[in-house]
């Protein structure tokens, strides 16, 4: 059972890798029920923060983000001066920024509950620097992440 539930859990994780490299936008149903992480050294010069921090986990993700947004208590802000739509409404495909007062916290937003739950894939989150879903379901205004939520929004 052990060794059936580690292969689907690698066979997942390859996948979504694939998917990631390819260009394409995961969706939900992509992460849905899945827990799992992957780590790697990037060598892709698209990706300037560093490697195991909050900010380099999104834009792994999300190349559509700016290398130039700074630390995450600072993106939502500096994304909305470069033209990107910023709101407070939780949607798939976008990144959540928590503005804490220091460095703040970004993830990206893989799944929405009805009930305004969501699941996010971070890195630099209690200690972990791989990029992975750590919280399953939860509240973003009410968890341990402090501060204000925004999101950014990709341009379509």
């Amino acid at each position: 059972m052990k060794l059936t539930k580690t292969l689907a859990t690698a066979t997942f994780a390859l996948s979504s890798m694939a998917l990631l490299w390819s260009g394409q936008m995961a969706s939900a149903d992509d992460y849905s029920d899945y827990s799992y992480s992957y780590s790697y050294t990037s060598s892709d010069s698209s990706n300037l923060y560093p490697v195991g921090q909050c900010t380099w986990g999104v834009k792994s993700i999300a190349t559509w983000a700016s290398n130039s947004w700074g630390n995450g208590g600072d993106w939502a802000t500096n994304a909305a001066a470069d033209g990107y739509n910023v709101g407070t409404t939780p949607v798939v495909g976008s990144i959540i920024c928590w503005t804490d007062g220091g460095y703040g916290h970004v993830a990206y937003v893989t799944d929405v509950s009805a009930n305004g739950q969501i699941q996010v894939l971070e890195s630099n989150y209690a200690g972990n620097m791989a990029l992975a879903n750590y919280r399953g379901w939860f509240n973003p205004t009410n968890s341990v992440t402090a501060g204000a939520v925004s999101y950014i929004y990709p341009n379509s």
